[in-house]
């Protein structure tokens, strides 16, 4: 069995039973599907765990659909000023235009 410490939560219990523990640290994911399924809000809720955990996430937005605003929206708390600003400065976002890139 999988231990949670090798992998990043996805903050929703059953993705992450059927994941195995989550989102394998250290690796490349790609989160792909149809329009309009929650792939962006997965991939910021994601993030803002493994920033949680100390992280900092190389986030490839392949679709033009990461949102500053989206990503406040999904990380707010009590705790807004410290740990928020932890977290967006630690997702790193790369908009690439092209396969090569």
């Amino acid at each position: 069995m999988n231990t949670f410490e090798e992998y990043i939560s996805t903050n929703c219990l059953s993705i992450d039973e059927l994941l195995g523990g989550g989102i394998p640290r250290g690796q490349v994911t790609l989160i792909y599907g149809e329009s309009h399924v929650g792939k962006t809000t997965f991939s910021l809720q994601c993030s803002i765990s493994a920033c949680r955990k100390g992280f900092i996430v190389l986030y490839f937005d392949c679709e033009n659909g990461f949102s500053i605003d989206r990503l406040k929206q999904i990380s707010f708390n009590e705790k807004v000023s410290a740990e928020s600003q932890f977290i967006y400065s630690n997702i790193l976002v790369s908009k690439p235009k092209t396969f090569h890139e």
